[in-house]
């Protein structure tokens, strides 16, 4: 088997346990990265150290590293069973370059998981965007339940350090039970790495997550420069 099929094997397995992102997230980067292995990750409001987890699959079947935060107490001793640096703490109260530099962590990363809630823009405007990239970007909003303030603000943000929104307004999965069209997130990418050209043939808005990742499954295309 080639690495995406190695890839999609260790995927569905993970799926079987109950492991993995509730809204497709790390196929979706996975794909787009034409199935790296060994990449790294920063994922922010981490939740369960495996289930409804957007790094998990990544760690598990990719083998990359990466930093998990997350502010819950009660999840602390199942990232025991995780190869991640984990912070349990608030995260707009971390120091993400010390952590960064303390790690050696490269200054291109390859994916940033953004989903705290309504502390997801405070914490994007902590991180050093300046000094590291995000190849990849999956960021919360939950305009459904807030409006627009935070999509906004987040928007503003990347935009000003040349991301690329390639899926905006992603809908909360159906299977989730929150009820139909409810936009909770914003998918990017950093232009500087990807075929532009090509990636923007897979641009949408207002869509679910499985609808992307079925469409992007179908195409078997390499996005990367």
């Amino acid at each position: 088997m080639d690495n995406r099929q190695l890839a999609y094997q260790g995927f569905g397995q993970c799926a079987s346990r109950g492991h993995g992102s509730q809204a497709w997230q790390e196929e979706f980067v996975s794909i787009l990265l034409n199935f790296k292995r060994d990449g790294h990750y920063l994922d922010v409001g981490s939740n369960d150290y495996a289930a409804q987890n957007n790094s998990y699959v990544l760690e598990h079947i990719l083998n990359w590293k990466g930093i998990c935060i997350e502010i819950g107490p009660q999840y602390a001793e199942g990232y025991k069973n995780r190869n991640c640096h984990f912070i349990n703490a608030d995260a707009t109260q971390v120091d993400y370059k010390a952590v960064f530099e303390s790690l050696g962590y490269p200054s291109r990363l390859d994916y940033l998981s953004l989903d705290c809630d309504d502390s997801s823009l405070p914490t994007l405007q902590k991180l050093p965007l300046d000094d590291y990239r995000f190849n990849t970007i999956t960021i919360e909003h939950d305009a459904y339940r807030v409006g627009n303030i935070i999509r906004d603000g987040e928007r503003e943000i990347l935009k000003k350090f040349n991301y690329v929104m390639l899926v905006e307004d992603v809908f909360a999965p159906l299977g989730c039970g929150m009820g139909p069209n409810l936009p909770f997130e914003d998918w990017w990418v950093d232009p500087a790495v990807f075929n532009m050209d090509k990636i923007r043939t897979i641009s949408a808005s207002g869509v679910y997550p499985d609808e992307i990742v079925g469409m992007l499954r179908k195409r078997d295309d390499v996005y990367l420069l």
